[in-house]
This record gives structure tokens, sequence and C-alpha cells, in this order.
């Protein structure tokens, strides 16, 4: 029989999952359901509702549901109150939930970064930036900004990218002479790419397969030379059991 937490345990953990969601809002602006409750670690959905509505009801969040193509999404937001409560983050946006600034073309996108950034964290990796920042951008001068970085249990700082469709032949050959550049300059080792499922890298293998050379001043050089160190490419599934 499993046996229950007293009052003041209980308090407590009710405070971390506030402190965890409040914080991670700040910082992303909005998520759904689903993306909130591996954050918390949270598996009943019925009780997951009811600490939302509770922090509703602090009007650290706020719940709105929207009418996309494929359906309507509940998400739920950072107020002006939530962003008073969290902890000062370097590199939040400090904007608070705006259901209009949401777009369909970008929100499966986001919530698909999303659960790589909590899988990740929950395996120890360290210090997540979102690559679309003005922050990220002062900091790292490169002409391809990844959806984010990462570092790695070990020490070793990371690209992010979730990719969910495919570019030309000549993006990717930009994309991946900007990773080479970062790479030279110390900013990460190379770049994880995540895809949807096992469809989805067979794809992205044979797209990054027709970029034949990447070319520095006059001279171009094979991918091949730089491909295996640089590009790394797991599903989705895959992203929690990553060493």
């Amino acid at each position: 029989m499993t046996k229950l937490p007293s009052p003041a345990e209980a308090k407590r953990r009710g405070e971390e999952k506030e402190r965890m969601i409040v914080d991670f809002l700040s910082e992303e602006v909005y998520s759904d359901l689903v993306t909130l409750m591996r954050l918390v670690n949270v598996t009943d959905e019925r009780n997951m509702r009811k600490f939302l509505k509770r922090l509703e009801s602090k009007c650290l969040i706020k719940k709105e549901t929207l009418v996309m193509p494929t359906g309507k999404i509940s998400l739920w937001g950072i107020t002006d109150t939530g962003l008073m409560n969290s902890e000062t983050l370097p590199h939040s946006p400090q904007r608070v939930f705006e259901p209009y600034l949401v777009k369909f073309a970008t929100l499966n996108h986001t919530l698909m970064r999303q659960r790589v950034q909590i899988d990740l964290t929950n395996k120890g990796w360290t210090g997540w930036r979102n690559g679309d920042r003005q922050s990220f951008k002062n900091d790292f001068k490169v002409d391809h900004r990844p959806d984010a970085i990462v570092t790695t249990p070990d020490g070793t700082q990371v690209a992010i990218e979730v990719e969910l469709s495919l570019k030309t032949p000549h993006r990717y050959r930009s994309i991946l002479k900007s990773h080479i550049t970062a790479r030279e300059k110390g900013y990460w080792k190379f770049a994880l790419y995540i895809v949807a499922n096992e469809k989805a890298k067979l794809a992205l293998n044979r797209a990054f397969e027709r970029v034949e050379y990447i070319q520095f001043g006059e001279s171009r050089y094979s991918v091949d030379s730089y491909r295996k160190e640089l590009v790394r490419i797991f599903k989705i599934e895959d992203v929690q059991h990553i060493k």
C-alpha cells in the first residue's frame, strides 16, 4: 500500500511543482497539458488539471483554448503576476501569454522543442538556452541560430535542432557551414537533430546526403569530412535514452 505524504510534505511538493511550472512558462511563455505533466512528472490528467486550475486562481498562469486547423487545443501561459513571482531567468523573454501570437505553423515545433528540453534536463543536461532570444543572437555570432543549445553532463555544449520539415540542399549547406563555424569558434561541438519518427530520420539522412560539399572562400570541401562528427539524428522517443 502506497504511503500518503504528510501534510507538510504534500505542501512542499505542491510548492515545488508550482515553482517549476511558473519558471518554465516564464521562459517558454506557453505550453500544453501533456508537456506540463511531463515537466512535473504527473501521470494523472485529472489531478494535473486541478493543480493548474489552482495556479490560475492565483493568477500565476492563464488557460486559453485555441481553434487550429487540426482542431481545438488548450494552452496554459504565463501572466504578469506569474512573471513577477518567477525566479530571475537571465534569458527569459519577459513576455506574457497572448493567444493571438500563437501560430499554427510553429506550435508543434515549440511543443516538441519543450519536450526535448524536459527529457534532456531530466538526464542531467544543463544550461538550456533557446536560440530565438536576442541574448542568444548577441552572444553567438553565427549565420544560423539553432533551436537551442545545452550542455551535456560531461560539459560538452551541443546545438539542438528540432526538424519537423525538410529544407532544400542549398539551405542545409548553409546551416552545416554555420555549425562548422560555430564549432571552430568554440560555441558548440555538434548539432543534435531531433525528428518525429523513423521515416523522418531516414528522410533527413537522405537530405544531408544530397549536400555534396561545403564552400569556404574559393574552396569546396566534402560534407562527409564534417558530417560524422558534426551531426547526430535521434527520434523524439529516443531522446530520453540518449547517453
